[in-house]
């Protein structure tokens, strides 16, 4: 049996948020094989990738909030990595000193931060991706779906208390000086990584999707496993897989973790470095 992990944004999912239909079919193809399973594994969290299963009618188990929270084939959870509030109220203060949006994931909830200024920042992360008036709308909109649609809004810093637990601090912006600095604010206490160049992505030290892939290595007693996707969160299950798919689009930090760089998201790269992988393994 072989297990196959991949990343969705700018990864299976192309730009405009789909699964084209010739990875769809790749993914059908794959699970047909009772030898072989299919895991999601994103940043994205629980809800939004049962979603995505279940639009796509997907046999696959989920790996989400990058391996913070890990569930079977029946979409029950059977490992999580929570931490406390306390340990990311540095990183929530630095936000709210230069007004960065912030979604803190919870075991039972997600918060996105709003701030009177938010069209501001979501135009500012949008612009950095385009100079084109007409692209920049269209991510301005992405953005607000992806942010606000989704979560519960915080018109206030977030102050549950310290026992609360959480999956995931995540945080925007379009300067990378403030990421990185957001990174040493953190400390090493926790993990840290990113999926684009405008966020950052806090978890507990035990959640990454390295871990959640020996996780379920060890949890289904299979040896043989295959990732793929773009982000330097992604390196971390890179290095434990015993072969590693970069898409064409992925950070060339990420490609030198690999053992094959296919084509990008929006042409049917992972279809085709799943064929790859088949034909040569």
């Amino acid at each position: 049996m072989t297990l196959l992990l991949s990343d969705i944004d700018h990864t299976l999912f192309n730009d405009a948020l789909k699964i084209s239909p010739r990875n769809l079919e790749a993914i059908n193809s794959w699970t047909k094989n009772p030898q072989n399973a299919f895991y999601l594994c994103s940043g994205r969290n629980l809800d939004s990738l049962l979603n995505i299963k279940k639009k796509y009618n997907l046999n696959c188990n989920l790996i989400a909030l990058n391996g913070a929270l890990i569930t079977d084939n029946k979409n029950n959870v059977i490992q999580s990595f929570p931490f406390k509030s306390s340990s990311i109220q540095p990183l929530i203060d630095f936000c709210e000193q230069h007004k960065l949006i912030y979604i803190i994931y919870t075991e039972k909830s997600t918060f996105a931060r709003f701030y009177l200024l938010s069209m501001v920042r979501l135009y500012q992360l949008a612009h950095s991706k385009s100079n084109q008036l007409k692209k920049i709308i269209y991510f301005m909109g992405q953005y607000y779906r992806s942010f606000y649609s989704r979560h519960t809004h915080l018109y206030h810093s977030f102050n549950p208390g310290n026992n609360t637990q959480i999956l995931k601090f995540e945080m925007f912006s379009s300067k990378p000086q403030l990421l990185k600095k957001a990174m040493q604010i953190a400390g090493t206490g926790l993990a840290c990584t990113q999926s684009s160049p405008r966020n950052l992505e806090v978890t507990s030290k035990e959640a990454t999707k390295g871990n959640a892939l020996n996780f379920v290595k060890n949890y289904t007693h299979q040896k043989s496993t295959v990732a793929i996707g773009d982000g330097q969160n992604d390196i971390s299950m890179f290095d434990v897989a015993d072969y590693s798919i970069a898409m064409q689009n992925a950070f060339q930090t990420v490609k030198n973790h690999a053992d094959f760089i296919t084509n990008d998201n929006n042409h049917d790269g992972f279809a085709n470095g799943i064929n790859h992988f088949l034909k040569t393994n």
